[in-house]
């Protein structure tokens, strides 16, 4: 016969986990720990932003191999708008194998002048990743 009113805890076969966790680390007097609420800054929407500003003629080379010429009108964080004497495109940024100015110059800043808007932004909280 079994007794239905009492309660005893089933016992398994895995393992407990006996380890504690230790504390988190105090922080310095003073010193206060914030999430930034800002998205980071990615590489190519500068470089795209750049392009878009300056109306610079670019070629978009699609993973297919096909060459598009054209000006970037605007973008997002799938689509690129472009548009050339003849037509107006959307262009999905995964069918995108690079991009390239066709007058040869950087758009970008070179190293020297990145580092200083590294600080600068550094000091305004924003976060700049390579992807």
């Amino acid at each position: 016969m079994i007794k239905t009113d009492t309660y005893a805890p089933r016992k398994t076969n895995r393992p407990q986990n006996k380890m504690k966790r230790s504390p988190k680390a105090p922080l310095a007097k003073g010193v206060r720990l914030e999430v930034s609420s800002r998205s980071p800054i990615h590489v190519h929407d500068i470089f795209l932003n750049c392009c878009r500003k300056e109306y610079t003629d670019v070629e978009v080379v699609t993973t297919s191999g096909e060459i598009i010429e054209g000006i970037i009108d605007g973008y997002d964080k799938d689509t690129i708008v472009l548009h050339n004497d003849m037509t107006q495109m959307l262009i999905y940024k995964s069918s995108i194998s690079y991009i390239e100015p066709r007058n040869g110059k950087a758009v970008i800043l070179r190293e020297s002048e990145m580092d200083e808007v590294r600080a600068f932004l550094d000091n305004e909280n924003y976060i700049i990743e390579n992807s």
